[in-house]
């Protein structure tokens, strides 16, 4: 049976970066259906699970787990995004790299900070580089409000006046911070963008006193985290919006 959860101090287990935005999930909940929920069978509970507009994030606590119920409510809330530890056949998921960087990191920073402050053009140049879609209006709501209050962060770097890189940690909680927004503009890449920024951004993070900092990436962008510093510790498996 999946049911939908009503006190923040009844979210535990799951994987380490799952649990970071599974927690941030439920505290900017906006829409109906957006929350935390998680499945029981004989007492025991099974998945945990987080919705955010049109985005599932899922860790499952056990291996009794109902996968085919868990597909059929996923699709009857019209979940298009699906951030999973496991695999399961029906939603053919792809699979991805985490990564994990502990507190030992060089601490780097020559780029702007986001910041409540930051000019609004310069959040919406992010926000298009993030490939974001819908409103701005909302996300820029959404992202300020977590900054302010400290579960989220980010940098970016300018190139003539505008921002041409990013790396963003829109959910942060405890110690655990999970790194879900590295993009260059096609026309400033190969210059080291990329790494500066996450660069940067750890160490903002690092001044946050959060201990252990989460990705996940394509292979072809491995190498990349790991000559930061970064090193895999696990898999996950995801479906982009059609």
């Amino acid at each position: 049976m999946i049911k939908k959860m009503c006190q923040f101090t009844d979210i535990n287990g799951g994987f380490p970066p799952f649990l970071s935005v599974i927690n941030t999930d439920f505290l900017f909940a906006r829409g109906a259906s957006d929350g935390v929920y998680f499945q029981e069978i004989d007492g025991e509970r099974t998945l945990l699970f987080s919705f955010r507009g049109v985005t599932a994030t899922i860790c499952r606590l056990s291996e009794k787990a109902d996968v085919e119920e868990l597909y059929s409510f996923l699709e009857f809330q019209g979940i298009k995004n699906v951030l999973s530890d496991f695999f399961f056949e029906e939603m053919c998921l792809e699979e991805r790299a985490v990564l994990k960087i502990t507190p030992e990191y060089e601490e780097f920073c020559d780029t702007i900070a986001i910041t409540p402050s930051s000019s609004l053009s310069n959040y919406e140049s992010v926000f298009y580089l993030l490939s974001r879609n819908g409103s701005f209006e909302a996300w820029y709501s959404l992202f300020s409000a977590k900054v302010n209050k400290f579960f989220s962060s980010g940098v970016y770097m300018m190139a003539d006046d505008v921002p041409v890189s990013c790396a963003v940690a829109p959910f942060i909680f405890g110690n655990t911070a999970v790194v879900a927004g590295v993009f260059t503009n096609e026309s400033h890449r190969n210059k080291g963008y990329a790494t500066r920024c996450v660069k940067a951004l750890l160490s903002e993070l690092q001044k946050k006193n959060i201990e252990d900092v989460y990705l996940w990436c394509e292979d072809k962008n491995i190498k990349l985290y790991e000559n930061i510093g970064f090193s895999i510790c696990g898999k996950i498996y995801i479906k982009k919006e059609e």
